[in-house]
């Protein structure tokens, strides 16, 4: 059970409830969590008669009217199965699901085991027939033609890879869930707050670069908010040169790094890309940042390059171990 585990439970009784879900949700099949808190996948505004039907406008512009509240939701997506997973919702089945219960480690605190794999990479429509979802949602309209045969199609905003807040009021928009989508962003904030004030000491004159590893010389950064913000995130200070907020991941090719030259480096590695993270920690180039030769080089695995809640929050909680640890 990890430190941010038993801060968030902390954070939601301070708030006075809690949605499910918090570091955990239930097992679809069996709608019983394993060594969590206790699971909610509805709220009054889900299941009073007078919340349903409920009508969206998706991203391609398509009106998408629920009758009543999907039990059995699909994703094509992994941001949106942690935004559900946020909301206490364990979405019945995902696109690449068995790859992302063996590789994705930010899903160490929550049961997944009851998501079914509906194909690898791209969703399977006799999967889908099979397993007769209530709502799917798409990160594209490619093929929503044939999907909506199947059950009604929400097309997500892009917007929501790069705005957790945004996002969690998005699906709680659709699914009636509003108050809950608020209650999990305060508790999302306090803990950022939190993770802000441990850490101020620590990062006072100090800048941070977060390097994605995204194969051979292929390097990415952004400045994302949960981090760079001073506000809002966890306060690192951007050398010059670092990706504007807003900016998205943009390529930073190792001589940059190395004019970059940060006091405190974290890199993204993905499952499987190992020893390109060796070769790269190998170079001369390498060798002259700062933040190489103070000994402040911190690996995380590929969730440190996701934007979305969960992975966000698994990455705090392990800079935070990180930097307190030094």
């Amino acid at each position: 059970m990890t430190r941010r585990f038993i801060s968030l439970l902390l954070i939601t009784l301070l708030i006075g409830g809690g949605i499910a879900g918090i570091a955990g949700c239930g097992n679809p099949a069996t709608d019983e969590p394993q060594n969590q808190p206790p699971a909610s996948t509805s709220s009054t505004t889900t299941t009073e008669d007078s919340a349903w039907p409920r009508t969206y406008t998706d991203a391609a512009g398509r009106t998408v009217t629920l009758e009543k509240f999907p039990e059995k939701i699909v994703v094509d997506y992994l941001p949106y199965w942690e935004y559900l997973m946020a909301l206490g919702i364990m979405p019945a089945g995902a696109s690449s699901a068995e790859h992302y219960r063996q590789t994705w480690d930010a899903f160490e605190d929550y049961e997944v085991s009851g998501v079914e794999d509906m194909g690898d990479p791209t969703l399977n429509l006799e999967k889908l027939t099979a397993l007769a979802p209530d709502l799917i949602f798409i990160a594209t309209p490619d093929g929503v033609e044939n999907l909506e045969k199947i059950a009604p199609v929400i097309v997500m905003d892009g917007q929501l890879g790069q705005d957790s807040r945004y996002a969690l009021r998005e699906f709680g928009k659709i699914l009636g869930l509003e108050d809950e989508a608020e209650e999990r962003i305060t508790q999302f904030d306090a803990q950022l707050a939190s993770d802000r004030e441990q850490l101020s000491a620590t990062l006072e004159g100090k800048t941070v670069v977060m390097l994605s590893v995204m194969g051979k010389d292929r390097y990415f950064s952004a400045r994302r908010g949960e981090f760079y913000d001073p506000a809002l995130g966890l306060g690192f200070t951007a050398p010059t040169g670092y990706p504007e907020f807003g900016a998205g991941y943009q390529q930073v090719p190792l001589e940059t790094l190395a004019e970059m030259n940060p006091d405190i480096l974290f890199l993204a590695v993905f499952n499987g890309d190992e020893a390109i993270a060796e070769e790269l920690q190998s170079s001369p180039v390498w060798q002259t940042i700062q933040a190489v030769k103070d000994g402040m080089v911190f690996t995380i695995d590929g969730a440190a390059h996701s934007t979305s809640i969960v992975s966000t929050e698994y990455t705090a909680d392990k800079m935070v171990d990180f930097l307190l640890a030094k």
